[in-house]
């Protein structure tokens, strides 16, 4: 575990783990995606790169607004530190609700194909999540629950697990390390690394635009919301009713993919039988 990356007193410079990787992987996802444009859908840079400087700006925010709505209490008091979002956490979930709602607006305004660059974005966005959660795992925070499998680890004192055990009585305070965890961090890695595979793998074979991104926020949102119920039940996590709060937005994501890849299917499947069935017609 390394919580600071760098630290330069002398210049005022300190970089925490979990906050200058999540802006590495925004940059990665403004690379990557640039690349994809034009390599996979043949995009301009030059229209694609306005679009994803917005599109960094709104997931950034997204995942921010969600984070503090989950913690409010602990910026009581503290309204101002709620809005830096240079130097704060970030929940992921929302931004990729953010990303998904303004993507069809800012395509919209800079003339590209929503499905195309939604298709771009992908395998992209996977990347984006393995870096961010490498930083998650740096910074020891966003750590599973209690494990027995040779897989888990333990993080030395100082870190929030050690702490978090120490206050529940389940390691002494002098301890050099917490209880065996789940390495969650991992795997939401493992679920980017997925995610930006498959994409990659099925850009050549897609059916119609959008059916890549669809696929991807699908296994984007299982899989965050199987790997919920694994985290670690820190205070302050917000509940409703006996789920956290987390689990029921990644669930009603999970459930709006499945929707909109269904829908995607049929209207597909229509429009095909439309274009088989009309040169027959024609040659009646």
């Amino acid at each position: 575990m390394h919580p600071i990356l760098l630290d330069l007193p002398a210049w005022g410079i300190r970089l925490r783990a979990a906050e200058t990787m999540v802006q590495a992987s925004v940059i990665g996802v403004i690379a990557c995606t640039l690349l994809f444009a034009w390599a996979l859908e043949r995009q301009s840079p030059r229209r694609v790169l306005p679009a994803m400087l917005v599109l960094a700006v709104v997931v950034l925010v997204g995942g921010r607004i969600h984070y503090v709505l989950n913690h409010w209490m602990a910026y009581s008091g503290q309204v101002l530190r709620a809005f830096m979002v240079w130097k704060g956490q970030f929940h992921i979930p929302g931004g990729m609700i953010a990303l998904v709602l303004a993507t069809p607006f800012v395509c919209r305004r800079f003339g590209i194909p929503t499905g195309k660059l939604a298709d771009a974005l992908a395998p992209a966005v996977g990347i984006g999540i393995v870096i961010a959660r490498i930083g998650c795992l740096l910074q020891g925070c966003c750590y599973g629950d209690f494990c027995e499998g040779a897989w888990c680890m333990t993080f030395p004192a100082g870190s929030q697990a050690h702490e978090l055990h120490w206050r529940t009585a389940h390691v002494v305070q002098d301890a050099r390390a917490s209880l065996p965890v789940h390495p969650l961090q991992l795997y939401f890695a493992a679920a980017g690394a997925l995610i930006a595979a498959a994409s990659l793998l099925l850009s050549r074979a897609k059916r119609y635009d959008g059916q890549v991104a669809l696929l991807a926020m699908l296994v984007f949102s299982a899989s965050s919301f199987g790997l919920e119920f694994l985290r670690n039940d820190f205070p302050p996590r917000r509940y409703w009713g006996s789920w956290p709060q987390l689990a029921w937005t990644t669930g009603a994501m999970t459930a709006a993919s499945v929707m909109a890849l269904a829908w995607a299917e049929v209207r597909h499947w229509r429009s095909a039988r439309r274009t088989v069935a009309a040169p027959l017609l024609v040659s009646r």
